[in-house]
């Protein structure tokens, strides 16, 4: 943790390690602006502007000056986590679901060995945004069926902390996914039959901790 202000201001338990250069971001905050900007508004993404930072030495007292100010960034969110145990959970939730996120991707690349993997770093491309839209259907289609029941539920009046229960559920899962068959990303006429499968799941959370107030 850092500060823009001198250390022998702060005797508490808690002290900054350094301090950071607040000139250099007043210099370069033109700069740095762009740099967030252009991330905003999606015209570059992060590894093409880190890449292009780094190709010359014009761009030296940029990187930097966003080196410092990515320095108040962390420290901000070091203090904030002290804090609040709330956000604390909340991160924790969140790093939880990338990880889960990408074991299903892993688990498809892995069954569908081979499938998923080009020679050419352009047909690479292609596999991992493929493997991407496939875990993300498989996030959808589970996303689609809890929502439904949780409108059921609301409807039926179920406790509130039945509810509270059912909302932890992640739909990020794969356990009831078959994974066997042939991929086709074309249009295909054929319908999902969700409300059969919001039915069996209804049924079991009915015989298990569904129940009305």
């Amino acid at each position: 943790m850092l500060s823009v202000k001198s250390i022998d201001n702060y005797t508490g338990i808690i002290r900054p390690s350094g301090i950071i250069d607040k000139n250099l971001i007043k210099a370069e905050e033109r700069g740095i602006l762009r740099v967030l900007l252009s991330l905003l508004l999606q015209e570059n993404t992060q590894s093409i502007i880190v890449k292009k930072i780094n190709s010359s030495a014009r761009y030296g007292r940029l990187k930097k000056a966003l080196f410092e100010y990515n320095k108040i960034l962390k420290s901000t969110h070091i203090l904030n986590l002290i804090d609040n145990m709330a956000l604390r959970k909340a991160i924790r939730s969140a790093r939880n679901r990338t990880e889960a996120y990408h074991q299903l991707q892993g688990l498809i690349r892995k069954v569908y060995r081979g499938v998923f993997k080009g020679k050419k770093i352009v047909n690479n491309r292609v596999s991992a945004h493929a493997v991407r839209l496939v875990a993300n259907c498989i996030i959808a289609y589970n996303g689609i069926i809890l929502n439904t029941i949780y409108e059921k539920m609301l409807k039926a009046g179920v406790s509130q902390d039945i509810i509270d229960e059912f909302i932890r559920i992640s739909p990020i899962a794969w356990a009831h996914i078959a994974f066997t068959g042939k991929y086709s990303f074309k249009k295909s006429n054929g319908d999902i039959n969700i409300a059969a499968m919001v039915e069996e799941l209804e049924k079991h959370l009915r015989q298990h901790f569904w129940k009305v107030t």
